[in-house]
C-alpha cells in the first residue's frame, strides 16, 4: 500500500490570526496585574517573521530564564506572564476543543504547568477541595460567592449539558445565553489560580469550533473589564447581580467591534 501521508515536524502555525493570539494572550495577563518581559516581545516578533514556532519561543524563554536566575529585574510574575501568554496563545492556534469538564481541565493544565507556586502545584489541571474568596475592588471590598468545592463537578455538568442543549436549538453567539454560560463556569470557579485565564481560552476556543470567528484582540486593553463584568454578572456577597456589562463585552467582541464598552461605574454597585 502506497503511503500518501506526509509526516509533519514541528507545528501548525497560523500566521495570518497569530497577532490576534498574542494579543489575547498578553492582555490577559493584566487580570492578575502581570506584565510580560522585553524579552516575550522580542521573541513575539520572531514568531510573527515566521522564524519561530510556539515551541521554540517557549524553549528560548526557558533558556532566559535559566541564564538570568541571579539578576534581580526577573522574578516569578514576569515569568509566569511570559510562559502563560505563549502557551495561551499557543491554545487558540490549536482548532481542537470538546465543550467538556475535561477539555477545561487540560487547558488548565497545559497553562500552569511548573508555574504554581510550592504548595499549589497538586492543583494543576485539578479542580480546587477547599472554598476560597476573594475581596474585589468592583465589590468594595466584598467577594464572588464562588461554588462550594463539593458541588464544582455537579455545577460544572448542569451548565455544560444545558448549553448543550441550548445549542441544539438556537444560535451559539445569543448574547444572553452566551452571557449566562460564561459567567456560571467562571462563578463556579473550579481551580484554585487561572480561573479567568482559563475560562477566556475555553470561550474563545468554543466560538471557534462553532466557526464564530472574533477579533481576539478587544482583550488586548480590556481584560480587566472582562473581569469586572465577569464578577458583576455573578453570585456575590453585595447580591448584586448584573449582566450589562458582560453582554456589551461580547456584543463587541462578536457583533459590533466599533462599538464603545459602557463605563463600569465603581461608585455604582
Amino acid at each position: 500500500m502506497e503511503d500518501n501521508y506526509k509526516v509533519v515536524n514541528g507545528e501548525y502555525v497560523d500566521l495570518v490570526n497569530a497577532k490576534s493570539y498574542w494579543d489575547t494572550a498578553i492582555g490577559l495577563q493584566q487580570v492578575d496585574n502581570l506584565t510580560p518581559s522585553n524579552k516575550l516581545y522580542e521573541l513575539v516578533n520572531e514568531h510573527l517573521e515566521g522564524k519561530k514556532n510556539y515551541h521554540d519561543v517557549e524553549n528560548d524563554l526557558h533558556q532566559y530564564y535559566a541564564n538570568s536566575s541571579e539578576n534581580e529585574n526577573i522574578n516569578s510574575d514576569t515569568k509566569e506572564a511570559d510562559l502563560v501568554s505563549v502557551r495561551i496563545a499557543q491554545l487558540l492556534n490549536d482548532v481542537n476543543f470538546r465543550l467538556t469538564k475535561n477539555e477545561l481541565q487540560c487547558i488548565h493544565a497545559f497553562l500552569f504547568k511548573d508555574i504554581f507556586p510550592q504548595g499549589l502545584e497538586k492543583y494543576v489541571g485539578r479542580f480546587r477541595d477547599v472554598n476560597i474568596r476573594k475581596e474585589e475592588e468592583i465589590l468594595h471590598g466584598l467577594s464572588v460567592s464562588y461554588s462550594d468545592f463539593r458541588r464544582i463537578d455537579e455545577n460544572l455538568d448542569y451548565d455544560l449539558n444545558r448549553e448543550n442543549l441550548r445549542t441544539i436549538y438556537e444560535k451559539v453567539d445569543n448574547i444572553l445565553a452566551l452571557a449566562r454560560f460564561i459567567s456560571n463556569i467562571w462563578n463556579t470557579h473550579p481551580f484554585r489560580e487561572g480561573n479567568m485565564r482559563t475560562t477566556a481560552v475555553y470561550i474563545l476556543k468554543y466560538l471557534r469550533q462553532n466557526r464564530i470567528m472574533v477579533d481576539n484582540s478587544l482583550f488586548k486593553d480590556n481584560s480587566k473589564y472582562f473581569r469586572n463584568a465577569l464578577v458583576l454578572s455573578s453570585d456575590n456577597e453585595l447580591n448584586l447581580v448584573d449582566y450589562q456589562y458582560l453582554e456589551a463585552f461580547l456584543e463587541k467582541l462578536l457583533h459590533s467591534p466599533e462599538k464603545a464598552l459602557p463605563e463600569i461605574d465603581l461608585n455604582h454597585h
